[in-house]
């Protein structure tokens, strides 16, 4: 019964075209303020501050730090946004038809934290891919399986970790 609700509470998200865009819209207004206003002051600093560094390595270098951090914050907002489901399903009713089913709470409640931390690791997986291969464009090796597994690991402990905080707090907004 949880995989059936979980999809359910997945396909809500993902047929709602406006959530799905605004959740990859976070990552890029990151990656756009970064390249065309901060980006280059930032390099500057980190030239005046190394400068027996190449230039290369400081822009791979200050790239791949923007990156990981957008591929964390994208793990909390698209988890935040996905909970949309939930409140909306609140707001009409339908959490409460699922309440009164003879389905356990617990499992209706662990469907939405497995929806939320699902839909955050499917664009996390997106916005980090893209990264990747922008970075590898710029010269970077290519991460090893291993690298690439940790990676991964990280953001999807990340991504249950705030799926569940973000959870918690979603329950006391009425």
């Amino acid at each position: 019964m949880i995989v059936a609700l979980t999809k359910r509470h997945m396909r809500v998200f993902f047929r709602d075209k406006g959530a799905v865009f605004f959740s990859l819209l976070s990552p890029l207004i990151i990656f756009l303020l970064f390249f065309l206003f901060l980006g280059a002051s930032q390099l500057t600093s980190l030239k005046e501050s190394l400068p027996h560094v190449d230039e290369d390595k400081l822009s791979l270098f200050l790239n791949s730090w923007v990156y990981a951090g957008i591929v964390m914050t994208t793990t909390i907002t698209t988890g935040l946004a996905a909970l949309g489901v939930f409140v909306a399903d609140r707001e009409s009713g339908r959490f409460t038809d699922f309440a009164v089913s003879p389905v356990p709470r617990w499992k209706i409640v662990t469907s939405y934290l497995l929806a939320t931390a699902s839909i955050a690791t499917i664009i996390t997986t997106i916005v980090y891919i893209a990264a990747q291969v922008h970075l590898i464009v710029q010269g970077a090796p290519v991460p090893t399986l291993e690298l690439a597994m940790q990676t991964v690991g990280r953001y999807l402990l990340t991504a249950f970790s705030f799926a569940a905080l973000s959870s918690l707090v979603i329950t006391f907004i009425k």
